[in-house]
């Protein structure tokens, strides 16, 4: 390898440990700043962080203003095919099967956690379009995947994503006072790297496409929150373990298909 591919390979490394590293800093940091000052623009902060991160990676480490746009070209790429629409909204079909293998199983419906009214579910809707789903995709899979992957393949990248992705969400639980338990993490972290891996295999057969990968993760935000809170079906930790396990086998059987190091039969994207 020669010097100059070296000096590309150690920028390239230290800009994906930057970015990991800011999208904890950051997250704390807002989660702190939303526990102490409980307002809507700190909120809507929050799952921003990744976002933030990977444009103050790429502009101020990577030094590629033009990376930015390039980014933002994932959010354009809506021309891909009903069956990849089809695909990124499978959570309803997978949240649905949960809910009749708990039952199946004697698990009780534990009640709702808020009421069933039409103006606060089309109300968390549109908040869940502002957070979650839009305020991380252009980091995770956006600017973190294209890396990953060219160095490690498609497999171990969405591994790697999964498991940062599950471990980023620990300070807002911690600091926005969030009740939850051991068995509720473990399974939401399965839940994150298998989702990963599926989310893989969409962006990496939609030539990049992050409408597919925000629409995957806001039907787990909708359809998890519809089948627990609003309608009180299942509880969070036997949900997050059985969506966990159905998205494990799913995900086994892409790699089969399609194989560990591109989840694809088109070249990998490449990173902005």
């Amino acid at each position: 390898m020669s010097n100059d591919m070296e000096e590309t390979a150690t920028w390239n490394r230290n800009a994906i440990l930057i970015f990991f590293a800011l999208t904890i800093v950051l997250h704390s940091g807002a989660a702190l700043a939303y526990s102490t000052l409980p307002i809507l623009p700190l909120m809507l902060l929050v799952p921003w962080t990744p976002n933030i991160s990977a444009i103050i990676v790429l502009v101020l480490v990577l030094r590629k203003e033009s990376g930015v746009r390039n980014l933002f070209r994932g959010w354009t790429k809506w021309r891909v095919g009903l069956r990849w629409y089809l695909a990124a909204l499978s959570p309803a079909l997978v949240v649905t099967v949960a809910v009749v293998v708990y039952h199946l199983l004697g698990g009780v419906s534990p009640g709702s956690e808020i009421p069933f009214e039409l103006m606060t579910l089309i109300g968390y809707a549109i908040l869940v379009v502002f957070t979650g789903a839009t305020g991380e995709e252009l980091g995770w899979r956006g600017f973190a995947l294209p890396r990953l992957q060219s160095r490690f393949g498609a497999l171990t990248a969405s591994i790697m994503i999964g498991l940062w992705w599950g471990i980023w969400h620990a300070p807002g639980w911690v600091l926005m006072d969030t009740t939850i338990t051991t068995a509720y993490v473990s399974t939401f972290i399965l839940g994150t790297v298998t989702g990963s891996v599926f989310m893989t295999w969409l962006y990496n057969n939609t030539d990049g496409s992050l409408v597919m990968a925000s629409l995957y993760h806001y039907s787990v935000n909708i359809f998890e929150a519809l089948a627990v809170a609003v309608l009180g079906l299942i509880t969070w930790e036997a949900l997050s373990l059985i969506n966990g396990i159905i998205y494990l086998a799913i995900s086994a059987a892409l790699v089969i298909r399609y194989g560990a190091d591109s989840l694809s039969r088109k070249p990998p994207q490449a990173a902005s």
